[in-house]
């Protein structure tokens, strides 16, 4: 068992799920989709890591003794079905695009910048003078006097972004200026056009802006990596050419879907809002053209706070924007059972004011949308894939869903992490990367795979109800080593042990028993990101880690039949 925090949060999930309210329909008074509550959960942190939870059953005494004797070597041998023979249909999380992500997703790289802070014009100090900053129409500041703006970029990179001479473009009367990691070289004449040298740090670029003309604002602001200023492709071709194995992008973190208040079409960012970072999530139409240029399929959530005329151009847009026969997998949210996220809050609060539980609520708004995606793409209805998402530490939240939606679904999906069970009792600061990675391989024997198969069980159950097939996948998967934000001894064997072999031949054991299961496409968590107390989820630790370090994507990659680059 983990930590009696995390026992205590699984009991809420499962508690308030099956019990809040009635089993009826829509009764009582009901809080508006995209009202009120819109307020409450913007001001709700949210997390952009999975949430750690407790299994809800745990093996017999005998049985864990039994695996807790069993060597690594063993535990795998046992574990691992024979091969299928066929290579793994596999999918990829993104990371969220803010300032330290990991990922080179832009060659603009001001599409990554951290909101606007307001600074004193002749310094830097304070960091954050908390003066209010005045923003046009489309999103550019209008400088007060004795103001000055700043916002960062590539930050906690370690230095593993690209370095040389940036250059920096913009529209408007005014003058910018780079601190930190880049510093101006050469401008124009006009004073529009910058050639910064970049030397990369942990540190990142501090880019200010010192002047501009209130009637003529500087705007429009982009910082090109080298070289790719004329590129034809938004996307970096390192980044581009690394998701090339994965058949299915699950946008989640581009659309912040924990953190979202977007409510209406109004509310979204479109690939000419000054940024791409924020709470508002990435543009759909990026998210499309990615797609298109990888010729993979698109995952897209639902805002839990959207309105019905959002979700209809949303699905519009895709269907006229997607190359064409993409499938395009659609899911409500993101585990919107979990009271950690907005959307958990807010589907409690629903249930509260409808008279009828967690799962009722998630099962109405999650069968609303996906109407809308029906009818929008009604002459192509197989193109939409509808994926109910449960708790695979909980599947009686899935059998709840299905039973409530009468297996109206395409696809049933749940999380599929292996990690070390009980660390903090079985843990100290002599542990090693192989003990860590030994007791992951034990809590994949003993808990993930058998939740996993009753997951695949239920799939099959309700294809047999409706007599159409209903495919079992992951929505999120791959090794969960997290200090869930401990400062914990241990941590240390936790970082080393994503590079060690072992850690191949674990993940390779959870993809084989995926596809023995019949599990048909496995969506990993995620791309690339930084490893620390709150997780080691990134299966590329920079965008740009030689590959026989990358012993988690490596693995995938392989599985995938394709050759790691």
């Amino acid at each position: 068992m983990r930590s009696s925090l995390c026992q205590s949060l699984l009991g809420v999930f499962l508690a308030v799920a099956v019990s809040c309210g009635g089993t009826g329909g829509r009764s009582g008074p009901m809080v508006t989709r995209s009202g009120s509550i819109a307020a409450q959960s913007e001001s709700m942190a949210a997390r952009s890591e999975p949430v750690a939870a407790t299994p809800n059953r745990l093996p017999s005494p005998s049985a864990a003794e039994d695996a807790i004797a069993t060597p690594f070597s063993a535990l795998v041998s046992i574990a691992t079905p024979a091969s299928t023979g066929k290579p793994l249909a596999a999918g990829m999380n993104l990371s969220p695009i803010n300032d330290w992500n990991r990922e080179w997703p832009f060659v603009d790289v001001f599409k990554h910048s951290r909101a606007w802070l307001s600074q004193d014009r002749e310094r830097m100090r304070p960091w954050n003078n908390h003066m209010p900053i005045e923003l046009n129409a489309e999103g550019w500041p209008i400088l007060q006097p004795g103001q000055s703006v700043a916002t960062l970029m590539c930050v906690n990179q370690n230095g593993h972004y690209p370095g040389g001479v940036y250059t920096c473009t913009f529209e408007g009367t005014g003058k910018i200026e780079f601190r930190k990691d880049g510093r101006v070289i050469e401008g124009s004449e006009s004073g529009n056009r910058l050639q910064v040298l970049v030397k990369p740090t942990d540190e990142g670029m501090i880019m200010r802006v010192l002047e501009s003309d209130p009637q003529d604002p500087v705007r429009n602001i982009k910082v090109w990596m080298p070289g790719f200023e004329n590129a034809e492709s938004p996307f970096h071709p390192l980044f581009v050419e690394r998701l090339r194995p994965f058949k299915v992008i699950r946008f989640m973190n581009w659309a912040q879907i924990n953190k979202t208040t977007v409510a209406h079409w109004s509310d979204r960012t479109t690939p000419d809002s000054p940024r791409q970072s924020g709470t508002k999530g990435v543009a759909i139409e990026y998210m499309v053209d990615l797609c298109n240029e990888l010729g993979a399929d698109p995952w897209f959530c639902m805002p839990h706070l959207a309105d019905d005329d959002f979700v209809r151009r949303y699905a519009e847009l895709v269907k006229a924007r997607l190359h064409g026969g993409g499938k395009v997998y659609v899911e409500w949210s993101n585990e919107a059972w979990n009271l950690s996220f907005p959307q958990g809050q807010w589907v409690r609060q629903q249930a509260q004011a409808r008279g009828v539980s967690i799962v009722r609520v998630i099962a109405e708004e999650t069968q609303r949308d996906w109407k809308i995606w029906r009818e929008v793409f009604a002459d192509e209805p197989e193109r939409v894939v509808r994926v109910a998402a449960g708790q695979a530490h909980g599947p009686r939240i899935m059998e709840g869903l299905l039973e409530a939606m009468d297996g109206e679904c395409d696809a049933v999906a749940c999380a599929a992490y292996f990690g070390p069970r009980d660390a903090s009792a079985e843990f100290n600061e002599f542990t090693t990367p192989q003990e860590a990675i030994s007791a992951a391989v034990r809590y994949l024997v003993e808990d993930r795979l058998p939740l996993l198969r009753r997951h695949k069980e239920m799939a099959d159950l309700w294809s047999q109800r409706t007599g159409r097939h209903i495919a079992f996948m992951t929505y999120e998967g791959g090794p969960g080593f997290s200090a869930l934000g401990r400062r914990v001894p241990f941590l240390d064997a936790y970082i080393r042990a994503q590079t060690d072999p072992k850690m191949g031949e674990a993940y390779r054991t959870l993809l084989s028993s995926f596809q023995e299961i019949g599990g048909e496409v496995f969506v990993a968590f995620q791309y690339a990101s930084d490893w620390n107390r709150y997780g080691c989820w990134g299966h590329l630790l920079y965008q740009d880690q030689p590959i026989e370090e990358a012993i988690k994507y490596r693995t995938l990659v392989e599985m995938v039949g394709a050759t790691p680059k």
